[in-house]
């Protein structure tokens, strides 16, 4: 359901190539991944070796790699708009741990990637679920003492949401080497 990207973005593909190769900078392309799981990836390896880590990206996505060792420089508007977050910064931003992201997603949803999430859950109400509930599975496990109007929703959703869950997780085994002398 994705709109294609605007004719000149392709047209600028070759010229990007060149651009990497001219600072000497590698370029890792795959079959079946995204830029993003190879970013997220490589931050893992990066963390195994006790690196640091910063991700310069407008894919919010990549929030699922921050970690002690990784950052990430959210371009919101171009160069002109730029967030950086760590744990604490997202933590104060959200108002929930990084590692429920994923399950934030689940239930809220994200319209940019097609990604349904449960109907007529939102932000908020995803951040109040799991800070009551700490996850997905938890907000299940205690669909009971959830107030009915809401329960309603979320079991009528719930095989959305676990969909959801699954289609946001970013792979962090694509076949990109950390090669540092790169």
């Amino acid at each position: 359901g994705r709109k294609p990207a605007p004719p000149d973005f392709y047209a600028q593909i070759p010229i990007l190539h060149e651009v990497l190769e001219a600072f000497n900078w590698p370029l890792y392309e795959y079959d079946d991944f995204e830029a993003d799981d190879i970013m997220h990836t490589l931050a893992k390896k990066a963390h195994a070796n006790n690196l640091e880590t910063m991700l310069i990206t407008s894919d919010l996505d990549a929030l699922q790699s921050l970690d002690e060792h990784t950052h990430l420089y959210a371009l919101k508007k171009g160069l002109t708009n730029i967030e950086r977050f760590d744990p604490k910064a997202f933590e104060e931003k959200y108002g929930i741990r990084i590692d429920q992201f994923l399950d934030s997603k689940a239930l809220k949803g994200d319209g940019s990637d097609n990604i349904p999430g449960v109907p007529g859950i939102g932000e908020k109400g995803a951040a109040d679920l799991l800070r009551e509930y700490d996850t997905l599975d938890g907000v299940y496990e205690n669909i009971a003492l959830i107030k009915s109007s809401l329960a309603k929703k979320l079991e009528a959703g719930k095989e959305s949401a676990y969909m959801s869950r699954e289609v946001a997780r970013l792979f962090d085994d694509a076949p990109v080497p950390l090669d540092l002398t790169e």
